[in-house]
């Protein structure tokens, strides 16, 4: 027996259930790209650590430079001296 309204019924199930299928790859997708999201926040707040650390370690070392430099400011200004 062939029922159009039956048949309609039919396709209009399969198309609901086609969209339920793409919903729920749709959703996978998204949480896949929300956990690339999160990993790639993570290391970047890493790579801002290390970022801060070599600034800071950079700032000692260009004190240690400076008081360097001065050093050798004041040994040749010694030297100078002794040479009159």
């Amino acid at each position: 027996m062939n029922n159009p309204t039956l048949d309609r019924l039919v396709e209009e199930m399969d198309r609901r259930f086609e969209w339920l299928r793409d919903f729920d790859k749709s959703e996978k997708e998204i949480a896949t790209l929300i956990s690339v999201a999160d990993s790639l926040v993570r290391k970047l707040a890493d790579r801002d650590k290390q970022i801060a650390m070599l600034r800071n370690k950079l700032t000692d070392l260009e004190s240690r430079l400076d008081r360097l430099d001065k050093m050798v400011d004041h040994i040749e200004k010694e030297n100078t001296s002794y040479d009159y």
